[in-house]
């Protein structure tokens, strides 16, 4: 099926140019299956009555056995119709997962290099995940099953700050006793009370200030009591970490410490390179006389060492990249045995385990909306400095912030100003909502509704999600807690029940000779919930195209729409047309299936 080319031949046939085709998607089944605008594109360059381009078009269209009619509507659409028994052999196709990768892979515009590394998550060791670091998680995660499942190589890579200013302030805690570890069952609860604590009292007291610089110097020399604390408090928090990770069911390759980039000497061996490009230079000269700087196409020239030999972020992040791409070497790895009893490799100068960094050509990094100019600048420096191919193949997934709504924060016992319309999550305003507490307050609110469900914790954890995937990337996220738990909204509670009714009633189903269906007449619903199924590959090809897993949250809930308005006005066990519409529901839920490996939802067969 080729729509597009079917079009420009009825252009050129009617002595018309076009530019592109832009084929549309109605939402409603009485528009057709595709609409296009084109009419109405080339009557503005041309000056005349776009329902009579149009009309000349449809005239000339070929004809095709998979268009049953082509139509003109004001005021100047062409709207095409699939021809029926077409469209249900084409909806039955997408029960072979092989056809859907290939089909997926035929339509996508952007092409991504094999050999993915997909950086995501970056939580500082020094507290707990919070609601905010699960929205980044998410959309890592997602990205990285979506690669997977189209046959790409794409890896995990999580990026531990282990030698951070959090982890020296969380050393002198521990070195004057603050809030005895003792009292607590977990390291992260123990963090999470001292962190804001110790900071505060770092702030207030400059002998503190001046004991927690003295403890990070002795750390960064990684032979003192003051590395072996950090290591094992960074450690243990990290442990905790991938516990509730894996919980979520999120999962990484492997682990990069900051302590062995330092370690490594990457930077050094980057500053090595970076000395034989002659875009590389150290101004000898001006406000900047003495620092090392970069020649930028089309911008200012950065700077990437400071005139006291310092690298800036920039110059670090380079670094960081020239290795992620292979043009450095390698660290050693150990095992890092997780909580659970898994292990995954990470990076140790006394590991001897036998792994190697894979073989990257294309760099994800799922960065905050805040960090978009220092990612852009890192992106053309590798430009600037020869490498075009890094250059064209680094891409910062940005996204936005996470928000509480006044409700859930007054069902949280969380403080705000009044009149506030979104509360922002903060440690120092008390309004930080961590990723544990998160889930189980959803639990709670959605006891309300499942109150006898074993499931709670799967519906939780796909309701969490859903809510932070369905929004775009770029968006900000205002989370409203009453709002996700709602059954009739576009929520994850909703997805899963529209899931949990197709499993019954394809349980109910005697055998699945169904499957061999052919149509029969369709009313209004089986049409619309036929339209629907067709759009699925659409959607997973802009998933791919665009970073947005919430492309495919918007198709699960039209699609999950069109499948109960179905369920609701079409008898299916024991009408006449059962095996039909049970077809139909098997095609539905086989696309729930996928699409909740895609973004790592939990399935529950029953609510």
């Amino acid at each position: 099926m080729n729509i597009e080319k079917l079009l420009e031949q009825a252009i050129s046939k009617s002595g018309y140019t076009n530019e592109k085709i832009v084929l549309q998607k109605p939402k409603h089944e009485k528009f057709g299956d595709y609409s296009t605008p084109l009419a109405m594109q080339i009557a503005k360059k041309i000056q005349k009555n776009p329902m009579e381009i149009a009309n000349v078009i449809v005239k000339n269209l070929p004809i095709a056995d998979y268009i049953s009619k082509a139509e003109v509507v004001a005021p100047g659409f062409i709207n095409i119709y699939l021809d029926k028994s077409f469209a249900f052999n084409l909806a039955k196709k997408t029960l072979d997962k092989k056809y859907i990768k290939s089909e997926v892979l035929k339509r996508v515009s952007l092409q991504i290099k094999d050999g993915i590394l997909v950086e995501h998550t970056h939580v500082n060791p020094s507290k707990s995940m919070h609601i905010g670091h699960l929205r980044n998680t998410f959309i890592g995660d997602s990205l990285v099953r979506l690669y997977r499942f189209l046959g790409l190589n794409a890896y995990a890579l999580y990026y531990q700050n282990d030698v951070g200013m959090q982890v020296s302030a969380l050393s002198l805690a521990k070195q004057i006793n603050l809030n005895e570890s003792k009292n607590y069952d977990s390291y992260l609860g123990w963090a999470d009370d001292t962190y804001s604590k110790i900071s505060t009292m770092i702030k207030q007291d400059p002998e503190l200030e001046a004991k927690r610089e003295e403890i990070h110097k002795e750390m960064i020399g990684f032979d003192s009591k003051s590395w072996d604390l950090a290591l094992n408090l960074s450690t243990n928090i990290l442990k905790e970490i991938f516990d509730y990770l894996a919980k979520i069911n999120v999962e990484f390759d492997f682990i990069i410490k900051e302590s062995d980039v330092l370690i490594n000497q990457v930077w050094e061996k980057a500053f090595d390179l970076l000395l034989k490009n002659s875009s590389f230079y150290k101004a000898d000269s001006g406000d900047k006389k003495g620092c090392y700087m970069l020649k930028m196409p089309n911008q200012d020239d950065k700077i990437i060492v400071r005139s006291n030999g310092v690298p800036t972020y920039v110059g670090n992040d380079i670094a960081l990249h020239l290795w992620k791409y292979g043009q450095l070497d390698d660290f050693n790895y150990a095992r890092f045995e997780n909580l659970n009893g898994t292990n995954i490799p990470v990076s140790d100068p006394n590991g001897n385990l036998d792994y190697q960094r894979p073989q990257i050509n294309t760099v994800v990094n799922v960065v905050g909306n805040e960090q978009s100019y220092p990612q852009e600048v890192v992106k053309q420096s590798l430009k600037a400095l020869g490498h075009t191919d890094f250059y064209e193949n680094f891409i910062h997934v940005n996204y936005g912030f996470v928000y509480l709504s006044p409700r859930s924060c007054d069902l949280l016992g969380l403080p705000y100003n009044e009149g506030d319309t979104q509360i922002k999550i903060s440690g120092r305003a008390g309004t930080v909502l961590t990723a544990h507490d998160f889930i189980l307050h959803l639990e709670k609110k959605l006891h309300e509704n499942f109150p006898d469900s074993p499931e709670l914790s799967n519906i939780a954890v796909t309701t969490a999600k859903y809510e932070l995937l369905k929004i775009d990337t770029f968006k900000d996220i205002v989370f409203d807690l009453e709002r996700a738990c709602d059954l009739k909204g576009n929520t994850g509670s909703y997805i899963l029940y529209t899931y949990a009714r197709m499993n019954a009633v394809l349980q109910k189903a005697e055998n699945d000779s169904f499957s061999e269906q052919d149509i029969a007449n369709l009313n209004e619903f089986e049409s619309n919930l036929l339209t629907e199924i067709n759009n699925f590959l659409d959607a997973i090809t802009k998933f791919y195209n665009n970073f947005t897993p919430s492309t495919l949250c918007s198709y699960l809930q039209n699609l999950c729409l069109m499948y109960n308005s179905f369920y609701s006005n079409s008898k299916i066990i024991g009408a006449k047309e059962e095996n039909q519409r049970l077809l139909l529901t098997k095609i539905s839920f086989n696309i729930l299936e996928l699409s909740f490996e895609l973004l790592g939802l939990n399935k529950v067969n029953k609510m």
